[in-house]
């Protein structure tokens, strides 16, 4: 059976928060050499469903589910934005449409979700140099630029996103 996406704001059945069509019309505006066009259309789809889900599991959104039939935490109501102005809540804010967009495309890039060889470095010497890699250090799923364009409706606590790091300069 073909997948359908649903991208109905609200809706009981809904699996995406934007549809195949805005999508491509957000890569087709978009710089930085990504290939969106080059990716099978089936699988874009699959992207789309897989981001909202994986949005949805990792980020404890601001504010409450509009409806509690709906299928997905958006739309929701009592979020504020950066601006601190309302946002609508019979609708999808764009930049959740927009980080959906950025996060299908990078979890099309591999498997971001297959244990890798080896994960992220524990230790690195420079003398004679010596590689240690940390193999409690998962890959990183949700990208840095997708966190930064949702940084304000929510707080990211899903484990699986360990890839992103504080970096603290003394």
């Amino acid at each position: 059976m073909a997948l359908t996406l649903i991208e109905t704001s609200g809706a009981a059945d809904a699996n995406t928060y934007i549809s195949a069509a805005d999508a491509d019309t957000y890569f087709e505006s978009r710089v930085g050499g990504l290939s969106w066009d080059d990716i099978d259309s089936e699988e874009r789809e699959k992207a789309l469903v897989h981001a909202t889900r994986v949005l949805d599991y990792s980020y404890d959104w601001s504010g409450y589910k509009t409806d509690d039939e709906q299928a997905l935490d958006w739309p929701r109501e009592s979020v504020w934005d950066k601006n601190e102005l309302l946002l609508d809540e019979d609708t999808i804010p764009t930049k959740v449409e927009e980080a959906t967009c950025e996060l299908a495309y990078f979890l099309t890039t591999e498997d971001r979700f297959e244990e890798p060889d080896s994960r992220g470095i524990r230790e690195m010497k420079a003398g004679t140099l010596n590689i240690v890699f940390d193999k409690k250090d998962p890959k990183e799923v949700i990208p840095a630029n997708v966190i930064d364009m949702l940084w304000d409706l929510g707080e990211l606590v899903s484990s699986a996103n360990s890839g992103v790091k504080t970096v603290y300069r003394s």
